[in-house]
């Protein structure tokens, strides 16, 4: 599947070694870690957490934030 990075602010919950999963959930505007693929739904596989770099006033790529590698599931 499809291989894509997001930022933590654009999935719902708090992510640990347990959370194999992001999955979409019905009526939410975010993503939501999960243990499992949501059946019917559109699912990711976390394949690793990571940082996207963010420009500041003064120096490019000086700060980063917290996001995550997903890939691109069949249900």
């Amino acid at each position: 599947g499809d291989i894509i990075t997001i930022s933590a602010d654009g999935i719902e919950g708090d992510y640990d070694d347990t959370m194999l999963y992001v999955n979409a959930a019905d009526g939410e505007f975010k993503l939501e870690f999960g243990t499992t693929q949501t059946a019917n739904a559109l699912s990711f596989k976390v394949i690793k957490p990571t940082y996207i770099s963010v420009a500041s006033a003064n120096a490019i790529g000086s700060q980063r934030i917290v996001a995550y590698k997903l890939e691109c599931v069949a249900n």
